[in-house]
């Protein structure tokens, strides 16, 4: 799922609206409507945008689904009252799979603690070694210490 729509999306969109809409019907729109879909499902479920659920993700499908039938119904809105049965019909559905949705989203396992591991060197930078004792000529080296630089 992603935020630019590809045709076959157009297309099923498309489909989800019974054919309804005609050819002249730009593909454009029905994008913007795809991407306003979009948006409502990652922000009803806490997603940013750069967070799309994956093909692996087990809400994939259904999310791909809801972002359909909701583009669908912005779609359908633009004819007015005659398909106000069709849009009632999907806006009960699209709110009730966005709850579903919502309410089951799987969230990563918890990895419990993690332990951080950190290395030191012996080597003293050379300036922080020149801070130290400007007179000194010798390569910097200190035993077991940390640079604090």
């Amino acid at each position: 799922m992603s935020y630019n729509p590809t045709q076959e999306e157009i297309n099923d969109v498309r489909i989800a609206t019974g054919n309804i809409l005609p050819d002249d019907y730009p593909d454009s729109q029905i994008a913007k409507k795809l991407q306003s879909a979009f948006s409502k499902i990652q922000l009803g479920t806490g997603r940013a945008l750069d967070d799309p659920f994956l093909t692996t993700d087990v809400e994939y499908a259904h999310a791909q689904q809801l972002k359909i039938s909701m583009a669908a119904m912005y779609c359908l809105k633009a004819y007015g009252p005659e398909f106000e049965t069709k849009i009632t019909e999907l806006k009960s559905e699209t709110d009730a799979d966005l709850i579903f949705l919502q309410e089951n989203v799987q969230e990563g396992a918890d990895a419990g603690d993690v332990t951080i591991l950190i290395t030191t060197t012996p080597y003293l930078s050379y300036g922080a070694s020149h801070d130290e004792n400007p007179e000194s000529t010798v390569v910097p080296y200190r035993s077991g210490l940390t640079d604090s630089v």
